[in-house]
């Protein structure tokens, strides 16, 4: 498995649309084997594409992002400016 290719499919999100708080969280998501394993295994894909950084993007958005506390989030936010 190579997660640095997520890594890259996720980098070109622009920032314009994903608050730097989930672009951090996007790219601390992207580089966990086993969360990135789990997630292929579960969504039957078998290879990092563009597809897969799309519907990755959005469970992280869902099932991680949106469960941070403000403080979380705010510190995030800190650390990427």
């Amino acid at each position: 498995m190579n997660d640095d290719s997520l890594v890259a499919h996720v980098a070109d999100i622009p920032l314009a649309i994903a608050d730097s708080a989930f672009h951090a969280c996007l790219r601390n998501t992207a580089v966990n084997g086993e969360l990135i394993a789990n997630f292929k295994r579960l969504t039957g894909f078998d290879q990092i594409d563009h597809r897969f950084a799309r519907e990755f993007v959005g469970f992280v958005h869902e099932y991680v992002y949106m469960r941070l506390d403000e403080q979380s989030i705010s510190a995030m936010r800190t650390t990427a400016n």
